[in-house]
Parts: structure tokens; sequence; C-alpha cells
């Protein structure tokens, strides 16, 4: 299993490609109305990441220097799942594996 900073390390990867890599636009050229839909869809699964990451740390912190458990020991598993599955999403929606948001050519 691997250690809790390795995993908040590759979450926050996963955070950055969906809140500044996927987000981008050509320079100079105005965005259509499907890439603002689809940057808002890349910055909402980029904000679940960051909360998952935020959640995970302080749990885990209360944990160490409060010693208190605020949340169950599966806890971990179940946030980085959903970390994982908006990434997911984010990553479908740019791929345009789902034919939704599609720029019309």
């Amino acid at each position: 299993m691997a250690d809790l900073p390795q995993i908040e390390n590759q979450l926050r990867a996963l955070a950055f490609f969906a809140l500044i890599l996927f987000t981008k636009s050509a320079p100079g050229v105005e965005p259509t109305p499907q890439k603002r839909a689809r940057n808002r869809i890349y910055r909402l699964c980029g904000w679940a990441i960051v909360a998952s990451i935020a959640v995970i740390a302080i749990t885990k912190a209360a944990q160490g220097f409060l010693d208190v458990t605020l949340l169950p020991a599966q806890s971990v598993f179940w946030l980085e799942s959903v970390a994982v599955i908006a990434f997911g999403v984010s990553w479908l929606v740019k791929g345009e594996a789902l034919g939704i948001l599609v720029d019309q050519e």
C-alpha cells in the first residue's frame, strides 16, 4: 500500500490536470460555448479532487496531532475514489469519449 504523502502527490497531479491543463485554450481565440461548459466541468472535477485531498489531510492531521479519529479507516479509500472518479469524468469529457459538449465544426 502506498503511503499517504505519495497518494496526496498523485491526487495533486490529477487536480493540476483538471484545473490548469484541461482548461487551457488557444491564445487569442474566443472559447466556444461548449468549451466554456467543458471548463466548468473540469473545474468542478478539479475542486472535487482538491476537496478530497483536504479532507484526507485534515482527518490524518487530527488523528496524528489530536489523537482523534474523525472518520472511519476506510474513509481515505472513499475519498481517493471520489478524486479518481472526478478525474475520470474530466478525462472522458476532455477526450470527447462521452460525445457531449463537443465543438461543432
